[in-house]
């Protein structure tokens, strides 16, 4: 059985909400990483910032 003693973390968090923190951080992470991709395709498709590609 887990404890609940926080002193051992240096976050504060059990080890439970660590998980459950860094399953949310990195649902967040991967979300804004696609649409930051999607937003740059689109800026580049409207002009491009390297060239003339052939």
């Amino acid at each position: 059985m887990e404890t609940t003693d926080r002193s051992e973390s240096l976050s504060g968090l059990t080890a439970t909400e660590a998980r459950a923190f860094h399953g949310l951080f990195m649902k967040s992470f991967f979300l804004f990483m696609f649409w930051a991709f999607i937003a740059h395709m689109l800026v580049f498709y409207h002009k491009p910032w390297l060239g003339v590609i052939s």
